[in-house]
């Protein structure tokens, strides 16, 4: 049985030669790997930001309020 990763690297470049009839020039599995990794940052960081009440749609607008005054006005 295939893991998450190997499925959605399977996935990943199936759909790229599907959609647009091309093969990604990186790994499949290096870039399943970074998909991966950002879920988890942003599951994170909505677990520790976000009340359970809110909607998910709030996300972009708490993550700009946090921001600090050098990046004020970079969205």
């Amino acid at each position: 049985m295939q893991t998450q990763k190997e499925q959605y690297a399977i996935l990943l470049e199936s759909g790229l030669q599907a959609l647009y009839g091309v093969s990604s020039r990186a790994n499949a599995n290096d870039i399943c790997q970074e998909v991966l990794r950002i879920n988890d940052a942003v599951r994170e960081m909505a677990e520790r930001h976000l009340s359970p009440l809110q909607p998910l749609v709030s996300f972009p607008s708490v993550m700009q309020s946090l921001q600090d005054s050098t990046n004020q006005g970079i969205s």
